[in-house]
């Protein structure tokens, strides 16, 4: 099965203002997104010895997750956008990501949340969805771009602060 871009939704949550590390639980999509991406990688550690012989032995370093948003550039109360990012960056408050992968969109888009099957509050309830990645991130870019004849766009890049997390979307 293929799961196309359109029915990926990326939810977004800020650090508060009174304590780093706590959330104030209230996600909200990524507004007018057109793309995403979410890259981890791992360092490969040289672990050759003489008893290796003519080839190097290799075993998993590190990890670090990384990645982008991007989207058109717009002002809408329901969801987020890169002003919220940029506030976020200056104050140097994390952003908690939940991306959710869903397999079909057969109730259209919900008009108030840009989210397929989800209830009004924002937060995940998929009856399609299949895995959701949440991570606390720090904001390492914030752009906002336009052109004489093309439509405003912004673009967010993220650095993962520890490992995300993986889990099937419980069923409704």
């Amino acid at each position: 099965m293929i799961i196309r871009g359109k029915n990926v939704t990326v939810l977004a949550d800020f650090e508060t203002a009174a304590d780093a590390g706590t959330y104030s639980g209230t996600f909200k999509p990524i507004g007018k997104a057109t793309e995403h991406s979410l890259s981890t990688t791992r360092a490969a550690d040289e672990t050759t010895t003489k008893d290796d012989g003519n080839y190097k032995g290799k075993d998993y370093g590190m990890g670090e997750v990384s990645g982008s948003l991007s989207g058109l550039l717009f002002y809408q109360a329901s969801t987020i956008g890169p002003d919220e990012f940029q506030s976020a960056q200056d104050a140097g408050k994390k952003v908690k990501l939940i991306f959710i992968y869903v397999k079909s969109t057969a109730a259209p888009l919900n008009p108030a949340t840009g989210i397929a099957n989800a209830n009004v509050d924002g937060v995940a309830n998929f009856e399609t969805a299949t895995q959701m990645i949440t991570l606390n991130a720090v904001i390492t870019s914030v752009e906002k771009s336009g052109s004489l004849e093309g439509k405003a766009t912004y673009s967010i890049s993220y650095e993962a602060d520890g490992a995300p997390t993986y889990a099937a979307v419980p069923a409704t």
